[in-house]
């Protein structure tokens, strides 16, 4: 009977912390929002137990900080107890004060969550004793210092992480792995641009110190599907070197420029959806061909002169449209000589944008440049299908 008792006992603990494992394999951690890995699950050979009664009490948990991953070895050989955690080799400084982790105070086997709880402490006492190895440091710790002060904001979301890059630790041969989330308003940015995500969505900046001395510094901005979809792709966005920049000027000068780029975008958007608005008003709804009409990027009319010449009007603009004035090019729908390309001439616009990046609210109300820019247009327009309708003329002679 105590046998069978003992086996039960056994059956529930291994129930109860394979729904910890499960629960733990779903969570999330960290800046990036990385996945948790269970690994190496194994027991303890227990000679007086069968095969099928040895508990899987042992495995490696592996998370993510600062774009490294950290293994640490769990013991629940006594599941009523909280597990013995074995760090890294590397981690033998780490030793974390756990009497004041909640998760612990009641530990209980049987409740799912207390592992992943237990999990997120000891990540978080991590995160900041990585921080607290920078006043090994003379050179880089007051960098740091001002940024977390200046930045208080973002300091619990910021990861680092100091490998050692020698034998010793605590050497100018150390390598220091800094992570910064990149805040970024984009609630004027238009729903067109916004994407949904399952998951943690978050920009951030990735700075490497070869060195705590800070002789060499790279740096690479991480956007997230939002940004990337605004954009138009996260090369569309260089950000400056680090150079002789604090880091938290650093980290202030790439966080403008985002944000800068994004209004620019946002404005270049509500800008060429006004731009074809004018067209279609100009040309008339009948001469459209088609249009682009999610992000007003591309155009298509067909003009047509009271002789009856047409040709295609092809109207392409660039995200940045608020910098980079639009591109329209005339195409003959005719094909007089058998030439594979149709005979094409580009509209001058020279001069009619000069003024598109400081023109007023340019987002959908005329401003006072409005009238004479649709005029520059509909001449040039009409100037250089005359100059199209002679080039094809001539083909046909």
């Amino acid at each position: 009977m105590a046998g069978a008792n003992s086996h039960k006992n056994m059956m529930d603990t291994q129930k109860h912390l394979d729904q910890q494992i499960k629960k733990l394999r779903e969570f999330s951690l960290g800046l990036k929002g990385v996945q948790v890995l269970i690994e190496k699950t194994k027991s303890r050979f227990n000679p007086w137990q069968s095969d099928s009664e040895q508990i899987k009490n042992i495995f490696d948990v592996q998370i993510e900080v600062a774009d490294s991953p950290c293994i640490w070895e769990f013991n629940l050989e006594h599941a009523d107890h909280f597990p013995d955690v074995i760090f890294a080799e590397e981690d033998e400084e780490f030793n974390p004060d756990i009497t004041s982790y909640t998760s612990l105070s009641d530990w209980d086997i049987k409740k799912d969550t207390k592992l992943q709880e237990f999990v997120l402490e000891l990540s978080r006492s991590y995160v900041q004793y990585q921080k607290e190895k920078l006043q090994c440091y003379d050179q880089i710790k007051e960098e740091f210092q001002i940024f977390f002060k200046d930045h208080s904001e973002l300091a619990n979301e910021c990861e680092l992480q100091i490998a050692k890059g020698g034998q010793k630790a605590h050497t100018y041969s150390d390598i220091i792995t800094f992570l910064v989330p990149i805040k970024c308003d984009c609630s004027d940015v238009p729903p067109t641009f916004k994407k949904k995500n399952s998951g943690k969505d978050v920009s951030y900046l990735h700075i490497k110190y070869e060195s705590p001395n800070q002789t060499s510094v790279s740096s690479k901005l991480i956007l997230n599907n939002s940004l990337i979809s605004v954009l138009g792709g996260s090369s569309n966005l260089r950000i400056p070197s680090y150079g002789s920049l604090s880091l938290s000027k650093y980290v202030e000068k790439v966080t403008k420029l985002v944000q800068n780029t994004v209004e620019m975008v946002s404005q270049g958007y509500q800008m060429r959806r006004h731009f074809i608005s004018l067209l279609i008003k100009e040309l008339g709804s009948s001469a459209i061909v088609e249009y682009d009409t999610k992000l007003f990027l591309e155009a298509c009319f067909m003009v047509e002169r009271e002789d009856g010449f047409a040709c295609l009007l092809l109207v392409s603009l660039t995200r940045l449209y608020s910098e980079k004035s639009p591109k329209m090019v005339l195409q003959s729908i005719y094909n007089v000589d058998g030439a594979s390309k149709l005979p094409k001439l580009q509209v001058p616009l020279e001069g009619c944008f000069q003024d598109v990046a400081g023109a007023g609210d340019g987002v959908g109300e005329c401003n006072e440049n409005e009238d004479i820019r649709v005029a520059f247009i509909r001449e040039a327009i009409n100037k250089t299908v005359e100059e199209l309708r002679e080039v094809v003329l001539n083909g046909v002679q």
